[in-house]
């Protein structure tokens, strides 16, 4: 059977991207010669389920991380361009209501700000190696506040 050519498989989206190699130990060498260039599928990334892509985000940062703590042994913080400046640091603290361990495990996460206002709180449910958060609504967070604080 043909298809119209509609419908054909098209040959994905490329584009061309930057890829750092190993940085120049050269004094004063410019970046653009420590890039490599790499054809990608653009649709790859965008099809991937979320968890991989979030794991794929993650081992990049981790790598990204590791050569940013080698350059600050040789520059100042603001000299090093993969130094990702965060855009905020933020502080609670999270109290566990663990109502039940081992396998399933299940209960509550509570989280207050740093004041020690209630900031919002989840029901958790754990099996194996599966993890689900369900946020509480204000009503139900105010019914666990009230039961086990």
């Amino acid at each position: 059977m043909e298809y119209p050519e509609s419908l054909e498989t098209q040959p994905p989206e490329q584009k061309v991207v930057d890829l750092p190699t190993d940085h120049s130990t050269k004094t004063g060498g410019s970046r653009s010669t420590d890039l490599g260039k790499e054809v990608v599928d653009v649709a790859d990334e965008r099809t991937l389920p979320f968890r991989d892509r979030a794991y794929q985000n993650y081992q990049d940062e981790m790598a990204n991380l590791k050569l940013v703590e080698a350059l600050l042994q040789e520059k100042e913080r603001d000299e090093v361009e993969e130094y990702r400046e965060p855009l905020s640091l933020d502080e609670r603290k999270e109290v566990t209501v663990l109502l039940s361990w081992g396998g399933p495990s299940d209960g509550y996460k509570v989280y207050f700000d740093i004041d020690g206002k209630t900031a919002e709180g989840y029901y958790f449910f754990a099996h194996w190696f599966e993890y689900e958060e369900f946020k509480l609504s204000d009503e139900e967070l105010d019914r666990v506040l009230a039961i086990y604080f």
